[in-house]
């Protein structure tokens, strides 16, 4: 084809633009496809990675910048690989390509005649280069469409695995988020509960500005184990409920305490606002009101919230915690070692 558009005149410039818009075609039927693909195997991946390895629930969304990224890479990469073969082409001489092998006919198909009663390749709305661009490709519907795949598979592939990386690192981003302290406080082997002289020891270490007690531990429901921890009316988590309402002052005092499940743990419940449910902890058996659902994805979604004066004593250590968690006047990696190190040395002395 290049070799009769020599010899009826045409430019490299001319024919390079032909070519190069065939290419551009093809890339982006490959891109569009592809996209829509690769939105799909986007959500199915990232839904059966995120319920298999962190049992969370992901909705569907669609990342643009992926798209976008993925709709215009999809033309500009199909030209640039036709880029070798096209200025080999140009440089042969025209009697050493004429004498290769010939290209199939164009016109006899189905869908040949279909786009050219269609106006596609014809009037003058349409410039010269881009309907043969379009001919060039319907000349040729194997390897057409064998680019169009390669083109759509990439691209599927590469919005799959982008937007599976994006939905997970926006999860963890979102769980960390959510825990508003920079220190936490874990009890060793042996040592005994933090109580209010450790959490006033903790409080007024140098670089901490703020301190509360924390009991973590672990309740069953219906034969399934799931961490509890006990917190105030305020924590140092961003609780973000999707029913219901936080604890108060008064729901650790209730003959029925308060309870708020994570999304997890509500669900395997299959539990609502004002249920009473019977948990298993240490201490016995005790039943419960749930008075809030939460969407945090701590512990995978599966946490379950209790007033702290409320699983202490479910723990069998009333007016003591086992954590603590404590905010630090700057939030600088150094500083929060600094005051973790002091807080450490003063609680083991």
């Amino acid at each position: 084809e290049i070799a009769i558009l020599k010899t009826l005149g045409g430019r490299r410039r001319q024919i390079a633009g032909i070519a190069l818009r065939t290419a551009a075609l093809l890339g982006a039927g490959g891109a569009v496809l592809g996209t829509i693909i690769g939105i799909g195997i986007a959500y199915l991946l990232a839904h059966y990675f995120a319920a298999t390895i962190i049992d969370v629930s992901v909705g569907f969304g669609i990342s643009v910048p992926v798209v976008v990224a993925s709709l215009v890479l999809g033309p500009a990469l199909a030209v640039a690989a036709s880029l070798p073969a096209l200025r080999r082409a140009l440089r042969r001489p025209v009697a050493q390509t004429l004498a290769g092998a010939g290209t199939t006919g164009y016109g006899a198909g189905r869908l040949d005649r279909l786009v050219a009663r269609s106006g596609l390749l014809s009037g003058t709305a349409i410039p010269g280069s881009v309907r043969m661009g379009a001919r060039n490709a319907l000349r040729q519907k194997r390897r057409s469409a064998a680019v169009v795949a390669q083109v759509a598979v990439a691209a599927g592939l590469a919005i799959a695995f982008l937007s599976l990386g994006q939905s997970i690192t926006t999860i963890i981003s979102q769980t960390f988020a959510e825990l508003r302290f920079n220190i936490g406080v874990g009890l060793t082997s042996g040592a005994r509960p933090f109580d209010s002289r450790a959490l006033a020891i903790a409080a007024t270490t140098p670089g901490i500005t703020g301190a509360e007690p924390v009991e973590t531990s672990s309740v069953q429901y219906l034969g399934q184990t799931f961490a509890a921890w006990g917190l105030g009316p305020r924590p140092l988590y961003s609780y973000r409920l999707s029913a219901g309402r936080w604890f108060t002052t008064a729901d650790a005092r209730a003959a029925v305490p308060a309870v708020v499940l994570g999304p997890v743990a509500a669900r395997a419940a299959r539990a609502r606002v004002g249920q009473i449910l019977t948990l298993g902890a240490a201490a016995g058996d005790t039943r419960v009101r749930v008075i809030g659902i939460d969407t945090g994805e701590t512990n995978n979604g599966g946490t379950v919230y209790l007033p702290l004066q409320v699983l202490e004593r479910l723990d069998g250590g009333p007016g003591t915690a086992n954590s603590l968690w404590l905010t630090t006047a700057s939030s600088g990696h150094a500083a929060v070692d600094r005051a973790a190190t002091a807080v450490a040395n003063r609680l083991t002395a």
